[in-house]
């Protein structure tokens, strides 16, 4: 019972809790300004959010959700319908904890309290190994306290151990989760923008390999046609294969095409990828492109 009282008071504390930058809590309280994309980019420039008009700190982030700046913003917690940051990380992995040890706690008296329905009490001696006694003496059984069947109490029981074992299972791993980013210092935002950026990457450099793989093999492959050709032409009247108007095209199309620059520098692992675009919305990995693609 007495897990269970911290179990709630640390959910409701959790979600009650306040996790604004101090800048936004010493503020007057009043209507948020609408933020317009086309005077800028992003919600905070230089440490100062356009939204709540005030300065905050550097791991400061903006909850769309909530509508209010984050100190050091971890994430939104849809369940506590309120932001993680810094102010109330601890007060969040404590009641993770509190949950994994009370739903194991659960699971194992409901496991039990099955188990010993089974049993014969009266039969057992006392010297047996596993000898379990219903709560309100002998075939007697209750649920929330009111009086019940033999069978309605080894459903209810059987749905309980069910439930705090699936719930055990999702917060464990959820908790194994922040401990993992607390031991290498980083934030659930953190995290997520890395593998969602990492990803498109990839995904991209993944592409435009191919796009480079194909332009090799059609060039490989023109050119072979065209020897085969040139070697059935009649030798008194031989007609060169004209590279330097193959390369002047190229040049002339590279000319007339984008050509952009994809990098990054993320936790000190700088990565590069320059492509080319032409208007036919055809791409093109540029000659520096594959040296970075080894390196990565």
């Amino acid at each position: 019972m007495a897990m269970v009282k911290y179990c709630t008071f640390f959910t409701f504390y959790s979600s009650f809790f306040y996790p604004a930058d101090d800048e936004v809590i010493y503020k007057s309280r009043g209507p948020r300004t609408d933020f317009d994309r086309r005077q800028h980019a992003h919600v905070i420039t230089d440490l100062y959010c356009h939204v709540c008009d005030v300065h905050v700190t550097e791991k400061a982030k903006h909850c769309s959700s909530c509508n209010k700046c984050i100190y050091s913003f971890d994430h939104h917690c849809i369940w506590l319908n309120t932001c993680v940051g810094g102010k109330n990380y601890r007060l969040f992995l404590s009641m993770l904890s509190l949950i994994v040890i009370g739903t194991l706690f659960i699971f194992f008296n409901s496991l039990l309290q099955f188990i010993g329905s089974f049993q014969d009490v009266s039969s057992s001696s006392s010297s047996s190994s596993l000898s379990l006694k219903p709560y309100y003496g002998l075939d007697q059984y209750a649920i929330l306290m009111i009086p019940s069947s033999k069978a309605a109490f080894q459903v209810m029981t059987a749905i309980v151990a069910f439930i705090s074992i699936v719930t055990w299972g999702l917060t464990g791993y959820l908790l194994s989760f922040h401990i993992y980013l607390c031991y290498y210092d980083y934030s659930t935002y953190d995290y997520v923008v890395s593998q969602r950026h990492n990803k498109t990457v990839d995904k991209t450099l993944s592409q435009f390999n191919q796009l480079n793989q194909n332009h090799q093999n059609h060039s490989l492959s023109s050119t072979k046609q065209s020897t085969f050709s040139a070697q059935k032409r009649n030798k008194t009247n031989p007609i060169p294969v004209n590279e330097e108007n193959d390369t002047a095209n190229h040049s002339k199309q590279l000319h007339n095409s984008n050509i952009f620059t994809i990098e990054e520098n993320y936790r000190d692992s700088p990565r590069r990828l320059q492509v080319c675009q032409s208007s036919n919305e055809e791409a093109y990995v540029l000659k520096g492109a594959s040296q970075i693609v080894n390196e990565y």
